[in-house]
């Protein structure tokens, strides 16, 4: 049976909302800050600790909402095919490829970084000592920001009527915000990223080499911005 519209909205903002609205709101704070740190790097285990905890809890509430809605995973997506490790290599390959060439773009029609945007702090946290937090927190977000900005909110905003193209549109709007941490024009460039992700999903619905490709971005970053003993 079709469910209303405000019984699916509501369960997106006590859902999904409880991900990126959060989120959102230190990324506001710290993109209006940019010379302050967004976590001291001195805490950064027990951010690192937190953010699993809390990231675990949100696919539980998920996986609960779904069962109560006499669903399962099959619901976001086809079943884990070996293959979606390779899609998921290539998928990467493409986001990079996208993020790159945004910013080369960006960086032309803007001339490149202001001040303010080269003083910025917020990435501070991930310039730290590699630990088993550190690891785990790279390992566990991109199950819960793609099982729930993708899989959950485009399968629910189909539910809902909406069109792919706008379907689409709030996914990518919603994950480029809570990255605005990062500075406007990398914020817009990382759009560009979730925008392959979008598209791939909503043409396959196959949402675990999204998340390889989400998984393998994350490493590569927190290899690069950790410290070195």
């Amino acid at each position: 049976m079709a469910r209303a519209r405000k019984t699916i909205y509501f369960e997106l903002l006590v859902t999904v909302g409880f991900l990126v609205i959060p989120a959102l709101m230190r990324a506001v704070q710290a993109f209006l800050n940019p010379g302050e740190s967004l976590e001291p790097p001195g805490q950064a285990t027990w951010h690192f600790a937190s953010m699993i905890v809390c990231e675990l809890l949100l696919l539980g509430l998920l996986w609960h909402i779904l069962r109560l809605n006499g669903e399962s995973l099959g619901g976001l997506t086809e079943p884990f095919a070996g293959k979606d490790v390779l899609r998921g290599f290539g998928l990467a390959l493409w986001a990079y490829g996208s993020y790159y060439l945004a910013a080369i773009v960006l960086w032309k029609l803007t001339g490149g970084l202001s001040s303010g945007e080269q003083a910025r702090r917020s990435m501070d946290v991930f310039k730290t000592e590699f630990t088993v937090f550190y690891l785990l927190s790279m390992l566990v977000n991109p199950f819960c920001e793609e099982f729930f900005v993708r899989g959950f909110l485009q399968t629910r905003l189909r539910q809902a009527g909406h069109d792919g193209l706008t379907v689409i549109l709030v996914s990518v709007a919603l994950q480029s915000s809570y990255h605005l941490y990062q500075g406007a024009m990398v914020c817009l460039a990382l759009g560009f990223s979730f925008l392959v992700f979008a598209l791939y999903y909503n043409a396959n619905r196959r949402l675990w080499p999204v998340v390889v490709a989400h998984l393998i971005m994350d490493v590569l970053a927190m290899l690069s911005y950790m410290k070195r003993a």
